[in-house]
């Protein structure tokens, strides 16, 4: 082999390994910014499922101080109880009212009104 071919063979080398190195950082760099990305997105959706979480556990919380239908079904009995002794009591109150017209108006056309309030003058 003479210097010529020697020559030539370390620069051809020398040309492959420079764009092979060159390649071989550009795949690196982009395996790089890959994995920087992917890590970035990690990392969102990290916070992304402690927040859906901090509102789901608050979401329960609420949900367990809600009124149940037992509780609405006895709220419902216990107005239901009200509405009747509120009935009742209307009834007997306009029962009373009634008494006290009709004996009133037997006063008045017995006379018993006039002579009492003669009485009082």
């Amino acid at each position: 082999m003479d210097q010529q071919t020697i020559m030539l063979g370390l620069g051809l080398a020398n040309f492959g390994l420079t764009w092979g190195l060159a390649a071989y950082m550009y795949i690196v760099n982009q395996n790089k910014v890959t994995n920087d990305r992917l890590s970035a997105m990690e990392d969102d959706l990290v916070r992304k499922y402690e927040q859906h979480a901090e509102r789901l556990a608050g979401l329960e919380v609420t949900l367990r101080a809600q009124p149940t239908h037992r509780d609405v079904g006895m709220l419902y009995e216990s107005i239901n109880k009200l509405a009747s002794t509120v009935n009742q009591l209307v009834g007997e109150t306009k029962m009373q009212s009634d008494v006290i017209r009709m004996m009133m108006n037997t006063m008045v056309s017995n006379g018993l009104g006039a002579a009492h309030e003669g009485a009082h003058r």
